[in-house]
């Protein structure tokens, strides 16, 4: 806190269910974070990330993007 600096800790998950999925590090990890993204690949380059815990802002908000050669880029609406 005194420096400032965001740390970031990623953390495994495994299945519950087909639909379901559990934080490896179970509680501890959702209590002690003040912020959790949950990232899912929905396509080759494509991902969303997902607002799971946040102090003010609405859980279950969320963005598309894309990685590219170039870098990640916000997702464009695709057909096909």
């Amino acid at each position: 806190r005194e420096k400032n600096i965001p740390v970031i800790v990623t953390n495994q998950v495994y299945s519950v269910n087909p639909n379901e999925i559990e934080l490896s590090g179970k509680d501890i990890v959702k209590y002690w974070s003040k912020c959790l993204i949950e990232l899912k690949k929905i396509g080759d380059n494509r991902r969303v990330a997902i607002l799971r815990k946040h102090r003010s802002l609405p859980e279950g908000k969320k963005i598309e993007f894309e990685i590219t050669n170039t870098g990640i880029e916000k997702a464009k609406f695709k057909i096909f």
